[in-house]
């Protein structure tokens, strides 16, 4: 005898269809590039109807805002599913960026979220707000694992968090910029080089 399916709701329906939209997007702009993230584009990527890109976003820079928020919600993700937030706090930061770095090429999300970064500061775009807000949660986070880890005593107690945390990031940045640049640039050198000298800025044994 057939077991009959469960019939999807009218909500599990649209966000499984906003879930496509994003994922069609991250690929388009992560091989093809921010100006390719057409609603053509998209709908022939997820198989959905350009209309309903339409209606699900509203306009392009709606698009590239949900995109950038998913993006930043799937790295949350990543800490989470990582128990990053158990770790001391300077092995935290060292496990993020090791996560970070390891991902900056092979990653379809990473690759995005740079292109998206670096198209908005280049045209000083209104997505230029938004992509510094996410970016000040990421080092406010980092700032706290730099905080916990010095009450801890095994990081630096004279450096500054928030600083510290700006100098972390500004790290991945780069490297990801330079991976964008040269697609052929051998990331596990890089990665491993960019562990050791944070470890050795930040850590109290130094």
């Amino acid at each position: 005898m057939a077991v009959p399916t469960t019939r999807r709701t009218q909500a599990e329906r649209r966000q499984e269809s906003s879930l496509k939209l994003l994922n069609a997007a991250i690929e388009v702009i992560a091989t093809k590039g921010v100006a390719a993230a057409t609603f053509e584009n998209l709908g022939m990527a997820s198989g959905l109807s350009r209309g309903l890109v339409t209606k699900r976003f509203g306009s392009r820079d709606g698009m590239i805002e949900a995109v950038l928020v998913h993006l930043h919600d799937s790295r949350q993700q990543i800490i989470d599913n990582n128990r990053l937030e158990a770790l001391p706090g300077l092995d935290a930061v060292m496990a993020y960026v090791g996560l970070s770095l390891q991902g900056v090429a092979a990653s379809l999300e990473t690759r995005a979220y740079f292109r998206l970064l670096s198209a908005a500061v280049a045209d000083m775009n209104c997505h230029r707000n938004i992509s510094a807000a996410l970016h000040e949660k990421v080092r406010q986070l980092l700032a706290r694992w730099v905080a916990e880890g010095q009450a801890q005593g095994t990081i630096r107690a004279e450096l500054d968090a928030g600083m510290a945390a700006l100098m972390v990031g500004c790290l991945i940045f780069g490297v990801s910029m330079q991976v964008k640049v040269d697609p052929g640039t051998d990331i596990e050198p890089v990665r491993q080089t960019g562990i050791g000298m944070i470890r050795d800025y930040l850590s109290s044994s130094a």
